[in-house]
């Protein structure tokens, strides 16, 4: 594991935004899983680039250390940005199914504006919090410009 130098937690959504765009009509959200991959700054030993899109570990059982009393980020980005410097990945929302450690979201309005959710760990306690990424892709296509939600669960 990565050497901390803060208690904060950094979840990075990548999302391969060209592979994302077959899902674009797709009401059930399979295959989504395939276009994302999740690291933050506690568990991510390698880059992106450097971690196969096609391997399970970080999509589905992503685990992310979180300190009492520290402060919790989630952010898009695209996987590719260099080839597709339109596209875009917005977080629009964190969904618990199980919030045993107490993450209190900030209000988007109030904290982080649109592109991502911040938060932060209350109390003293351990356990797994289960939650679901609500995010949208933009395909930056001009006065067209493309715009589809998807939802990922981590947990």
């Amino acid at each position: 594991m990565p050497q901390q130098e803060s208690s904060d937690a950094l979840i990075m959504l990548y999302v391969d935004t060209y592979a994302i765009q077959n899902y674009l009509n797709d009401p059930t959200n399979e295959g989504v899983i395939d276009c994302v991959f999740i690291s933050s700054n506690w568990t991510d030993t390698l880059s992106p680039t450097e971690t196969s899109f096609t391997n399970p570990n970080g999509k589905t059982s992503f685990i992310t250390d979180v300190n009492s009393r520290s402060q919790i980020a989630w952010v898009g980005a695209v996987k590719d940005i260099v080839s597709y410097p339109g596209h875009y990945v917005l977080i629009d929302g964190i969904t618990f199914e199980q919030n045993d450690i107490g993450i209190n979201l900030n209000r988007q309005e109030n904290g982080s504006g649109y592109t991502h959710i911040d938060g932060n760990s209350y109390g003293g306690r351990s356990g797994t919090t289960t939650y679901t990424i609500n995010f949208s892709v933009g395909l930056g296509q001009g006065s067209n410009d493309l715009y589809k939600g998807f939802q990922v669960d981590p947990s």
